[in-house]
């Protein structure tokens, strides 16, 4: 069957895409620092599952249909009072702040982008918004990246 999704080409494109669906998965933890992936949309199934024992079944399974990648970005989580939750730099251990305040990004969808010159922020239908503290550099390289089905953008 020939596949007649939407292709995505740009990053103002993408963010787009992403409101109204659900952050169903994030990857981030112990030997990771601060970097985390955030799964969106779809699960698409994986030509080869991962074999890294940390991952849930599903996240070796599945990759989501548009993940967005922070590498060297700072970035925080703010409750609905702007309160940070937690942030790049907390405990990534198991049972850190880090993960706990990534949890709360599982389920929901996003209800809004913000962009401006020096971050760009994902808000969710809960209230609670991820921040990345990064110029949002639409044709340029940045301390994070965006895919789509597997292709970055």
């Amino acid at each position: 069957m020939e596949n007649t999704k939407k292709t995505i080409y740009t990053k103002e494109d993408f963010l787009n895409h992403i409101i109204e669906k659900n952050c169903w998965s994030f990857i981030a933890g112990a030997g990771t620092g601060s970097m985390v992936s955030l799964a969106f949309g779809e699960k698409i199934l994986r030509h080869k599952p991962l074999k890294n024992p940390t991952l849930t079944q599903e996240q070796r399974a599945f990759d989501g249909e548009f993940i967005v990648f922070i590498k060297e970005a700072p970035w925080r989580i703010l409750d609905e009072n702007k309160s940070t939750i937690c942030t790049s730099d907390d405990n990534n251990a198991v049972d850190g702040l880090m993960l706990s305040g990534l949890k709360k990004l599982i389920g929901p969808p996003v209800s809004a982008i913000s962009i401006t010159h020096e971050r760009f922020s994902i808000s969710f239908k809960n209230r609670y918004s991820f921040i990345i503290r990064t110029p949002f550099k639409p044709d340029e390289d940045s301390d994070y990246s965006l895919f789509h089905n597997g292709c970055l953008i």
